[in-house]
């Protein structure tokens, strides 16, 4: 339908709005492939009636012993008040922190 700016029919053909949500975040123990899209097939979208998406995955160059230590160091309330004082600053127990 010709609207707003639409008198070619262009909108919606060289431009839509992508959305994009973090869904969660994932440790690696090995490098990660960047860049490349993952999307469902044809027989996927039938199947459980869904439209096409692309999913990204995304790294923060974490580092997986570093990580699993800070996971098992904030995994206790002694572990943490003792991290605390050796660093001499309250330890970040995010992902990443």
């Amino acid at each position: 339908p010709e609207g707003i700016g639409n008198g070619n029919d262009l909108v919606g053909r060289y431009f839509a709005e992508h959305m994009a949500f973090k869904i969660g975040s994932v440790l690696f123990e090995s490098e990660v492939p960047t860049g490349r899209g993952y999307e469902p097939t044809a027989e996927l979208m039938d199947e459980y009636e869904i439209l096409n998406f692309n999913l990204l995955v995304g790294t923060k160059g974490l580092e997986f012993t570093r990580e699993a230590a800070r996971s098992v160091i904030c995994s206790g309330e002694f572990s943490e008040r003792l991290a605390e004082k050796v660093l001499g600053r309250p330890l970040d127990c995010d992902f990443g922190g």
